[in-house]
């Protein structure tokens, strides 16, 4: 057994008689299995290395313990899926920063669609618009609108719903509430205008006299004469109706007036002016100094006074009741800041954008920490000044295209927008 312990473990040698064959094996599997200290050492630097990732990874997750995604490519930055296998949908974009006061008056304003405005305003707006009554030859009466029913009426040019408008793109006869001339049930009505759509391409034919149908396939072109394959507007006693086209037919004969007095053509005007009016919490038209009679302008982008000019779309202004804005067709705004009165891009908490304008004394005018500052002009610049109610230079009016007043309420706060023409 001695010799076997000596095998085993010499320094056991003493024991010898307590080891048997079994025990020094035992023995010896266990020495095999010993491990030096230098291969703990790399177990445990291993286990750090680990562990560290493991926060490394922690961290990088967000607050619902999901990995952080990598950065979206810039074409799909702004894009967020709703769930597993939902489209993307655009994220809310953040209201813009009011930025500091221009000073440079330079650089172009990209368009932005007007609130409240048609879709197709912009696209019908690059040519004017031939306003006025329809007369009818045959009982001296004009075409009203009502309600929805077309009908006659005594003439009245204070009466919006005897107010038309000849689109020439697409050719439409306009209220000036959107809606069209439409013949697509039993009785001529008005309906709201719909593209190109068939029953709604009449227009004034001033070559004829007649009201006609226009039967070409986009309805584009101007009509030039009346031919009997096509749908004529006619007027009797009957009332309204549609008869086939016929040039000796008394009751298809009409005249297109203005609302001058007088007038014995259509006036022509900015698309903006006549439409604008009608839409629920905005007015349109020209605004008009006292002293000097002429238009407030914006011109190229510095703001000022020239005359009036119904066609020119640089002095129709439209503004809200409630946003405090006289906003254009590229919604830029009238601007106090830097050396010059002039239009800049449209900012809702910008002050020196914001005005208020009161009818009962003709003031435009700003709140500002030197007290209250208001829109002054002479032949040559525009200004604000110290208010001041007796200077006719700080007076304005609203100056609309329609005979009947379209003045404001008193104290009606806007922010002057300019229009593009």
């Amino acid at each position: 057994m001695t010799g076997m312990a000596s095998k085993c473990m010499p320094e056991l040698v003493e024991e010898a008689d307590e080891f048997s064959e079994e025990t020094c094996a035992a023995r010896s599997w266990r020495r095999r299995r010993h491990v030096p200290a230098a291969a703990w050492v790399a177990v445990l630097l291993g286990v750090a290395l680990l562990s560290i990732a493991a926060v490394l990874t922690v961290a990088a997750r967000d607050g619902n313990g999901v990995p952080a995604a990598a950065p979206l490519p810039l074409e799909l930055q702004g894009l967020e899926a709703e769930g597993p296998g939902a489209s993307p949908k655009p994220r809310p974009a953040p209201k813009p920063k009011a930025g500091p006061a221009p000073t440079r008056l330079a650089g172009r304003v990209a368009p932005r669609q007007r609130e409240g405005m048609p879709a197709d305003l912009p696209r019908e707006a690059t040519e004017p618009f031939e306003v006025g009554k329809l007369v009818s030859k045959h009982t001296g009466m004009c075409l009203d609108w009502g309600d929805v029913i077309v009908t006659q009426s005594n003439c009245n040019a204070t009466v919006k719903e005897q107010r038309w408008g000849d689109s020439p793109w697409p050719r439409r006869l306009m209220t000036s509430d959107f809606r069209c001339l439409d013949t697509s049930g039993k009785f001529p009505h008005v309906w709201q205008c719909n593209g190109g759509a068939a029953k709604q391409r009449w227009g004034f034919d001033d070559k004829t006299g007649h009201i006609v149908l226009d039967s070409s396939s986009t309805g584009q072109r101007r009509l030039a004469s009346a031919h009997v394959e096509e749908t004529c507007l006619a007027c009797d006693d009957a009332g309204i109706t549609t008869e086939p086209c016929d040039p000796a037919a008394p009751s298809q004969q009409w005249e297109f007036r203005g609302f001058e007095a007088g007038a014995t053509g259509p006036s022509k005007v900015d698309p903006l002016a006549y439409l604008a009016p009608t839409i629920p919490g905005w007015k349109a038209g020209h605004v008009v100094n006292d002293h000097t009679q002429r238009c407030l302008d914006w011109g190229a982008t510095i703001a000022s006074t020239v005359p009036c000019d119904s066609l020119r779309g640089q002095q129709i202004w439209m503004y809200s009741e409630h946003k405090r804005v006289l906003q254009s067709r590229n919604l830029t705004c009238l601007d106090s800041s830097g050396k010059y009165i002039h239009v800049w891009k449209c900012h809702d908490d910008k002050q020196t954008q914001q005005w208020d304008f009161a009818t009962d004394t003709g003031l435009i005018y700003q709140a500002t920490v030197d007290g209250f500052r208001c829109l002054e002009a002479n032949r040559t610049a525009l200004f604000v000044e110290t208010c001041d109610p007796d200077k006719k230079m700080q007076r304005w009016r609203l100056g609309s295209i329609f005979p009947s007043s379209q003045a404001v309420s008193s104290k009606d706060k806007v922010v002057v927008m300019a229009v593009t023409g």
